[in-house]
């Protein structure tokens, strides 16, 4: 095959893809390297088939609470097995696009793992020596378990066995209530599954510093037991694990790790490389260009721990691309954070916070007496806009509030086009809605102001 390229990309995932669609815009010496599987991490193991399980647990949830109004007949038995069925009959659909695309490609496509062999050269599976103008590092990343843990134990899951199961056990412990955590531990719950989840911070699902934090415990301990503020340690007890937390012992039939990821990097020899590291022990990258110091080699995606949103990712496979295409790397701008946990209610987290802004004011609205809300049975939360004072800017806002996706949505938008409170008060709001209650916090806001 081919030795010498303009640009070699490594992994095949969301930042990969979005990088070879980018370079190949201008050149078509490149060419991907991933070991496999293949599919993206969102489609195979991520946010798409946990989104179709916690859209079945919602939908139990839902019809539940029909059944304590009399709507619907009582005792509906939940068919575990078929619930996995289904996700992974989705996940399947999401993947195989992805892998046939890959698969077209196959010009610019090995399937192998690649090593450093130089700051521009790479040997693959040590039958391939490469060599490269620039190259990109794209390849994501892996669930943490702690080395204290049994290892290898059968009930001990990350997502990237999780939906694999045929079927589910009775008692959980969810160990990590970020994100994935709290999805997946409020799904199980509303599937009628004993939960107890365990963090050693006391944030939950991303909230941090955010004064709906407690508002939100209060909440999800209704769902499923939370335990906050201590390390949790694992014993194998035969058909149960032992969990320790504290002074705090609990017997569970399975465990779901979801305390975080780590990059792929320990195996890429990038030492060969003679990048500079940081007291993490990760590359130092330019954040603007994402390029290594003095080195034509860029990182992408989940792999930099900074932001591992499919977004983020697609964006920066983009930036990548663009600046491993060009002898001059240009810094780019970036868009409005955004990050949403699909919990019910929903968090959201839009632009810029109190802690990060300077001299702001917030404006308040409740959704515990809010009008839709209450029609749907999920009257409960906040919303919180961050507005810069006295020009009245929204620069950001936390959100937990049933159809959180939605309204951050709209807030993101409204933050980008650098809105004030009464521009955003200009605009219409429709009558029964959810963003409704946004405008009563933009007159919260208004009023301080």
């Amino acid at each position: 095959m081919q030795k010498k390229f303009d640009v070699v990309i490594l992994g095949a995932g969301t930042a990969g893809l979005a990088a070879l669609k980018e370079v190949k815009r201008h050149t078509k010496s490149v060419l991907m390297i991933d070991p496999g599987p293949l599919g993206t991490t969102c489609a195979r193991v991520g946010c798409m088939p946990s989104k179709v399980f916690i859209q079945v647990a919602h939908d139990v949830h839902r019809a539940r609470l029909l059944e304590k109004k009399g709507i619907m007949p009582e005792n509906g038995r939940v068919q575990l097995s078929r619930v996995m069925e289904d996700v992974r009959r989705y996940r399947d659909y999401f993947v195989e696009p992805i892998v046939r695309d890959i698969k077209a490609s196959s010009e610019h496509f090995l399937q192998g793992h690649a090593r450093f062999t130089g700051p521009q050269s790479l040997s693959v599976d040590g039958k391939h020596q490469l060599e490269a103008k620039s190259i990109i590092i794209a390849t994501g990343s892996r669930p943490v378990i702690p080395a204290s843990w049994p290892r290898n134990h059968p009930k001990i899951v990350t997502t990237d066995d999780f939906f694999e199961w045929k079927s589910l056990p009775q008692k959980w412990a969810v160990v990590g209530l970020g994100p994935i955590g709290l999805e997946l531990g409020q799904a199980l719950a509303h599937l009628g599954l004993d939960v107890h989840g365990y963090d050693r911070n006391k944030t939950l699902g991303g909230l941090a510093g955010s004064q709906l934090n407690e508002q939100a415990y209060d909440i999800f301990q209704r769902d499923m037991k939370i335990n906050r503020g201590d390390d949790v340690t694992i014993r194998d007890q035969g058909e149960q694990l032992e969990i320790n937390f504290g002074n705090k012992v609990q017997r569970v039939d399975a465990v779901l790790a979801a305390m975080g990821r780590q990059p792929n990097l320990d195996d890429l020899d990038l030492e060969q490389t003679g990048c500079e590291k940081g007291e993490d022990g990760l590359p130092i990258r330019d954040e603007a260009t994402l390029s290594f110091r003095g080195l034509s080699i860029y990182l992408a995606g989940d792999v930099d721990k900074t932001n591992p949103l499919l977004h983020e990712a697609s964006d920066e496979g983009r930036i990548a691309g663009y600046n491993a295409s060009h002898e001059v790397p240009i810094p780019m701008a970036r868009r409005t954070p955004l990050a949403v946990v699909f919990t019910h209610p929903g968090i959201a987290a839009v632009g810029k916070r109190e802690a990060e802004s300077g001299r702001t004011i917030i404006g308040k609205a409740s959704y515990d007496d809010q009008g839709r809300a209450k029609i749907m049975g999920e009257n409960q939360g906040a919303v919180h806009l961050h507005v810069a004072a006295p020009e009245g800017q929204l620069l950001g806002a936390d959100i937990l509030a049933p159809g959180a996706e939605h309204l951050a949505h709209l807030l993101a938008l409204a933050v980008d086009r650098q809105l004030t409170v009464s521009e955003m008060l200009e605009l219409p709001f429709y009558h029964p809605t959810l963003e409704e209650g946004i405008r009563t916090a933009l007159r919260d806001a208004a009023r301080q102001l």
